[in-house]
């Protein structure tokens, strides 16, 4: 190994041992250092950025370009405790057949490409089926619309909790 080599290698070790890795992720989507270091000495991290709206991105000083870059590259995840909340207030059951046991899914009611709301009002546990049929506009049959799937939601979790105070919890 040659003395510059060396030299190179030793200084990217020691870049990188400083890189924290908030500001790496953030940008690996395109921003700037210095704004994703401002952007992380304020608490933010690449997960709450892209939870953010797009108007309050703006007021954080981002451009049209830095959002789009940030939006890159598919949805935060659900954080964990919302999901385990969501979960243990469904009975991990769909919401509208009420099958325990099928396979199911956390659903967004609210698109998360417009909502960025991973909140427990704005999640739903659906079977396969019933997933399906909320991305579905069939003319024959009824659609699981919106307010649909937040009416089932909402009667399926006050039946949960009263079973749940009456000691017939599955668990």
């Amino acid at each position: 190994m040659t003395e510059n080599h060396r030299c190179d290698s030793e200084t990217w070790k020691r870049a990188t041992a400083r890189l924290n890795r908030s500001v790496a992720a953030m940008m690996r989507r395109g921003l700037d250092d210095q704004t994703a270091a401002e952007l992380n000495r304020a608490g933010h991290t690449l997960s709450s950025l892209q939870l953010t709206g797009d108007d309050e991105l703006t007021r954080l000083g981002l451009s049209a370009r830095q959002i789009a870059g940030l939006r890159r590259g598919g949805r935060a995840d659900i954080p964990f405790a919302t999901l385990a909340r969501v979960l243990w207030k469904n009975r991990s059951t769909c919401c509208v057949c009420r099958k325990a046991g099928q396979a199911i899914i956390v659903h967004h009611i609210s698109p998360w490409a417009t909502s960025r709301d991973h909140s427990d009002a704005n999640l739903a546990v659906l079977c396969l089926e019933h997933h399906a049929r909320a991305h579905s506009r069939g003319d024959l049959e009824q659609n699981l619309t919106p307010r649909r799937l937040r009416d089932s939601k909402d009667r399926w979790e006050q039946e949960v909790c009263q079973l749940d105070a009456r000691g017939s919890g599955p668990f």
